[in-house]
């Protein structure tokens, strides 16, 4: 039985595609919608879908996952082609979508594979072609893989386990990247936590510059950013066609990537109100892909959302028409019709709190902020910051949402904390080059840094020739941000020198506090937090993130 030990390695190939593609097509029959809402994204020839390419799909890879196992001789040979086949052209799929404007959702396998097309998604694919080359050549050997495994030994047995069990382990471990539309983070309760509006700016038809703070001046906007050519998409755009003329006290803005003068790719554009975010400013904001719904009040505070992934957006535009109908009611006297006025009672009352994800607020520290350098510089208004001062008693931190904020770093790329965030647990301070208080700050940077055991620090700026004035601190150009309109400063009232941290739960870890002397007793915190869970005994990389 010496050669059924030899023989495991090579069966491991088919056994493999066998495997992966057995999980894809009954991932795909599980969420068939799914399929052919990529065949759309991916941009495939609608001649496809004519066919019935996506509900056939699913049951193609099952039958070809079977015949890999059964087949033998020349059968087996053909077999192995027609496998090579498919993971080629799926490669070249993937290949050609990473050339697209815009990101592209893929659901290989059904929804436990959803995700954003990346050069991941190629990688995978290219490590499948081999092992489809493997297979072929596997084939070529005569017996079904069925056949042979009958005749394995415990070794031989033992060695394929082991490999399964190390695919299994790694997959627990880096974790799979499908569910993006149902793992929107959860709320720290149910209450919706409103924020200011960010700062973004969006373009007209004719190219003007509009930002969402003026959009919403005067009556509530809700934002549905969205794509023509997104699977997920186009059940948002239909509902939104009829959903606007439903509600038409509320206006409705399709938000769409690409430049004015380019063709939008809707069906009947006339029938929609469309702005475009043609350097993706929007996109990279509320960090949710498309499609992505929000909702501007006309007080100057987000009303409703960000929410992301067709069923979440669907959802909210429901809670949205309920809360807007009962606005909408006959009034029983006038003076109850004037409180019910739209643009005012639906952003301040009825959508104050709907059950979508909850959107940041600014959070304030448990005792009043020391004076600091350039407090008095920041553009700071009563709306932005009214409703979202809540005093916390006897020290107690209350963890807050991540604020939506874009920056730009040190070497051009655009950002947001969100994205930042979502990286890992990331501590941020608010400075400048030319405050006196930061820069003693600044000079205890690369100390901290190396007591955080890989968390990282980003220094905040407003300005990107202070970019360059970070560097003797050590802060690389990629951990540089600039805060150019102020917007971050403004929504969480920081003056320099701030501190505040984030974490992949999309809520505030620590802060904001400012002035050195409570920087540094923040920082101290988290170092013996950092300490406490990533201890080198324990070697435990994936510490839970506890608040300061």
């Amino acid at each position: 039985m010496l050669s059924a030990v030899y023989d495991a390695p090579l069966t491991t190939a088919p056994l493999l595609l066998s495997l992966v593609l057995a999980a894809s097509g009954v991932a795909k029959l599980v969420d068939r919608e799914t399929v052919g809402e990529a065949f759309v994204s991916l941009r495939l020839p609608g001649v496809l879908t004519r066919l019935k390419a996506p509900t056939l799909l699913p049951f193609a890879e099952l039958m070809l996952a079977l015949a890999l196992l059964v087949t033998s001789g020349a059968l087996a040979v053909v077999v192995a082609l027609v496998a090579l086949a498919v993971f080629v052209a799926y490669l070249v799929v993937i290949v050609r979508a990473l050339g697209f404007d815009e990101p592209v959702t893929c659901s290989c396998f059904g929804k436990l594979g959803l995700g954003t097309v990346d050069r991941f998604t190629a990688v995978r694919n290219a490590v499948l072609v081999a092992l489809a080359l493997v297979t072929l050549y596997d084939a070529t050997r005569g017996r079904s893989v069925v056949a042979r495994c009958a005749d394995f030994d415990g070794e031989a047995w033992a060695w394929l386990l082991a490999v399964l069990v190390g695919i299994v382990l790694t997959w627990l471990i880096a974790g799979h990247r499908g569910g993006q539309e149902a793992s929107a983070p959860s709320d720290a309760g149910d209450d919706y936590v409103r924020q200011p509006i960010p700062y973004a700016v969006l373009r007209t038809r004719e190219d003007a510059g509009v930002t969402l703070r003026e959009m919403a001046y005067s009556s509530p906007v809700l934002l549905l950013l969205v794509s023509p050519h997104c699977g997920s998409c186009l059940p948002v755009i239909e509902r939104a066609r009829t959903w606007q003329h439903k509600h038409e006290n509320l206006r409705t803005v399709i938000v769409l990537s690409g430049d004015p003068d380019e063709p939008t790719g809707l069906q009947d554009e006339g029938d929609f109100d469309v702005m475009f975010d043609p350097s993706f400013e929007i996109g990279r904001l509320f960090a949710g892909g498309n499609p992505t719904a929000v909702l501007l009040g006309a007080d100057g505070m987000l009303a409703g959302g960000a929410v992301s992934g067709k069923g979440n957006v669907l959802g909210l535009l429901d809670e949205i028409s309920e809360e807007l109908s009962a606005v909408e009611q006959p009034a029983a006297d006038d003076d109850a019709a004037a409180e019910n006025a739209p643009g005012a009672s639906v952003t301040q009352t009825s959508l104050e709190t709907p059950p979508a994800r909850a959107t940041p607020a600014p959070v304030v520290q448990s005792s009043p902020a020391p004076a600091v350098d350039d407090a008095a510089d920041l553009p700071v208004t009563d709306t932005e910051v009214a409703e979202t001062q809540d005093v916390v008693e006897d020290d107690e931190y209350v963890t807050r949402p991540t604020p939506y904020a874009l920056f730009t770093d040190g070497t051009g790329t655009k950002v947001s904390l969100m994205d930042i965030g979502r990286a890992g647990p990331t501590v941020l301070l608010y400075v400048s080059t030319g405050c006196g208080s930061c820069k003693e700050v600044l000079n205890s940077v690369a100390t901290w840094q190396a007591s955080l055991r890989g968390v990282p620090i980003f220094c905040i700026v407003g300005h990107e020739t202070e970019v360059e004035g970070l560097a003797p601190y050590g802060i690389e150009p990629n951990r540089a941000l600039i805060d150019e309109p102020r917007a971050v400063a403004t929504m969480m009232r920081l003056g320099t020198p701030s501190l505040f941290a984030i974490g992949p739960d999309e809520h505030l870890l620590a802060g904001p506090v400012s002035g050195q002397v409570d920087i540094t007793a923040t920082m101290e915190a988290i170092i013996g937090e950092v300490r406490a869970v990533r201890s080198e005994d324990a070697g435990d990389d994936q510490a839970d993130n506890k608040p300061v």
